[in-house]
């Protein structure tokens, strides 16, 4: 209709060639605000439920407790999470729940079985293989100064990578917290929580 309008020169067609682009423009504004919207909302979802799962971190938290908190499905709720931060909610509870027993493992005298039980892991064995799959190394190997980055896939390049105690130590779990999506708040939330800040 537009090319119609405007190769066609009569008087008035350059109005309504005019009022279809304002037309086009309005729409396209329109849509894109949406969009900025939707992702918005996400975020603001995702980010309440990163705030629950910090402030909960003691406790066994389900899929299905994260949904009943925001009154949503557990489906709608792993597609959110893997749309604003690629990985599903119950890896990222594993994430945080492994970063605070680091934090814990080095800084306090508890054992891997008290800390493990702090964390909601009913079964010390599940415990050991989420860490190991999240850093690389097991947990009374950390106890002993064995060198680990949350970073996903990092933990093989760790070893190889530090040749020194000292060097070792300067992996600082509560850092590796931005690499899961974090703000700064919430990182400072959960490093106050386990006693780091």
């Amino acid at each position: 209709m537009l090319l119609l309008q405007w190769f066609d020169r009569d008087p008035g067609n350059s109005l309504i060639c005019d009022g279809i682009l304002q037309e086009l423009l309005g729409i396209t504004i329109k849509g894109m605000q949406q969009r900025i919207e939707v992702s918005a909302q996400k975020q603001e979802l995702v980010s309440h439920l990163q705030n629950y799962i910090l402030h909960n971190h003691s406790k066994s938290i389900r899929l299905n407790d994260l949904a009943e908190h925001v009154q949503r499905s557990p489906n709608h709720i792993t597609k959110i999470f893997k749309q604003v931060l690629k990985q599903t909610p119950i890896d990222y509870i594993h994430q945080i729940k492994v970063s605070i027993a680091c934090e814990m493992l080095r800084n306090t005298l508890l054992t891997v079985a008290e800390i493990s039980d702090y964390l909601g892991y009913c079964e010390q064995s599940y415990f050991h293989r989420i860490f190991k799959k999240f850093t690389g190394v097991t947990p009374s190997a950390l106890q002993k100064g064995a060198p680990i980055c949350l970073c996903p896939t990092m933990p093989s390049m760790i070893s190889d990578s530090f040749k020194t105690q000292k060097d070792r130590q300067h992996i600082d779990c509560a850092a590796c917290l931005s690499i899961f999506n974090l703000s700064y708040p919430l990182c400072m939330e959960a490093m106050r929580l386990y006693g780091s800040v």
